[in-house]
């Protein structure tokens, strides 16, 4: 075999040597993203305080249904159609209105409170909260998880 033959052949083994390892790269990948989409926590998020009008707190209560430990759960203040800025707290652990409440770690089962100022006008917009999630076992596991609160007025 000649020199240029030779050369040629390495090359093309080169590239597929390439193409081989690009798709084993994505398919790792993809296997990530599929296995950090089915460990993604599970809420139920519950009135347990409603606030009748003039009031303007209402307190949720978050309970962790799975499917693992998280090292740190965060609830966002809501993002609304009337642009009114609507903070919150969390309830147990003390602090002022934020626009992000810390609750802490979250052990499965766990239930923790928070506290979301509604305003005190008789009718209020729906809320919609993002709550930031990180894993315990492996710490770059992060989730954003969206939660439509219950009306605050316990309508």
């Amino acid at each position: 075999m000649s020199a240029t033959a030779s050369f040629w052949v390495g090359i093309f083994a080169l590239a597929i040597a390439i193409a081989s390892a690009a798709y084993t790269r994505q398919q790792a990948l993809l296997a990530r993203a599929r296995n950090l989409r089915e460990r993604t926590p599970h809420f139920t998020v519950t009135l347990s305080s409603p606030a009748p009008p003039p009031g303007d707190r209402a307190i949720y209560l978050i309970h962790l249904d799975g499917p693992e430990d998280l090292s740190s759960v965060i609830i966002n203040k809501p993002h609304t159609t009337d642009r009114i800025s609507y903070p919150v707290a969390p309830t147990d652990l003390g602090g002022g209105w934020q626009d992000a409440a810390g609750l802490g770690p979250m052990r499965l089962g766990d239930t923790k409170r928070f506290t979301l100022c509604c305003g005190s006008a008789d009718a209020t917009p729906e809320f919609e909260v993002r709550i930031d999630c990180v894993g315990v076992n492996q710490r770059h596991d992060r989730w954003q998880v969206l939660e439509v609160l219950a009306p605050p007025r316990g309508d």
